[in-house]
């Protein structure tokens, strides 16, 4: 049986799928809506959740950053010559 952090890791890969499915059909339904002339609700339906995306991808690189994990020139878990990370 797997064991609860594979099922967490597993758990988020399946969100970060959905997340992604969400926001491929919320692009093509806005296309939709920005073809037949319905540009405004187009703007409505896609420009929110898209922020929203990158906001969060912001906030991921900056919260990695601060705790240091970045992979920086040394590449990952590595530290530099001064024994700094």
């Amino acid at each position: 049986m797997p064991t609860p952090i594979v099922l967490f890791a597993y758990s988020k890969q399946v969100l970060s799928g959905i997340v992604r499915l969400g926001l491929f059909c919320l692009t093509l339904w806005g296309l939709y809506l920005y073809v037949t002339g319905a540009w405004l609700a187009a703007l409505v339906v896609v420009v929110p959740p898209t922020i929203h995306f990158w906001w969060l991808v912001a906030r991921a690189y900056r919260e990695t950053v601060a705790d240091g994990s970045d992979f920086g020139e040394n590449g990952p878990g590595r530290s530099n010559q001064n024994g700094n990370p």
